[in-house]
């Protein structure tokens, strides 16, 4: 018997996810089966995907705000620039990861120069996922003060979790900064991630 922490077996005549799986539990099935799994800036930019989702859906509850269109349109602004933004990263992530590896094979300085460009452009991604992040946590604020009261939750919810996307965003960047980052790269970063906290404890304070 497996251990129970194993992923469950996917057989190999059938390697296509059944459809009628919601689109979540696919998500989560394919973790387990993909050879390449998301990074962690892929893994920022989904939280802030998500977030701006829940927004959306607290707009969407919302049909008497006179502001509800401009924001669903704001949503699915900040969802899809995230989304793209998560397939940017991962992308970028894997080419660093061979990039590593034929780093530590040549041992040469164009090597070495080659990964700290990828790095460089690694940054600015997180850059902007930290820049998306803060801007979904600011409508996030806007949404839980006008938002319907019954999911109003979900604005404040969508707040911290925009807020931890941009963390994570933050965070990378900075860890980047020692091989290939810039400085003002990081100071952005870091300012974002500041501005979203700061949205995140508005959102909060409106159900306190």
């Amino acid at each position: 018997m497996p251990p129970p922490h194993s992923p469950p077996p996917v057989p190999a005549e059938h390697p296509e996810l059944p459809r009628e799986l919601p689109a979540l539990a696919q998500f989560a099935a394919r973790l387990q089966i993909e050879e390449r799994r998301p990074s962690a800036g892929a893994a920022a930019a989904l939280a802030v995907a998500l977030a701006a989702d829940l927004v959306a859906q607290v707009a969407e509850r919302t049909p008497g705000w006179d502001a509800r269109g401009g924001v669903l349109a704001q949503a699915d602004v900040l969802r899809a620039r995230a989304t793209s933004a998560a397939g940017r990263v991962a992308a970028i992530y894997h080419v660093l990861v061979e990039a590593l590896d034929a780093a530590v094979v040549a041992s040469s300085a164009a090597a070495e120069g080659d990964l700290g460009e990828e790095l460089a452009q690694a940054a600015d991604v997180l850059v902007q996922i930290a820049e998306t992040a803060s801007d979904c946590a600011a409508l996030a604020v806007l949404v839980a003060k006008s938002g319907d009261t019954v999911v109003r939750a979900d604005a404040t919810a969508a707040a911290i979790l925009a807020a931890a996307g941009a963390e994570m965003a933050a965070h990378l960047v900075e860890v980047n900064l020692l091989a290939g980052a810039r400085q003002e790269q990081t100071d952005r970063a870091r300012e974002l991630a500041s501005t979203a906290v700061r949205s995140r404890a508005a959102a909060l304070a409106v159900l306190a």
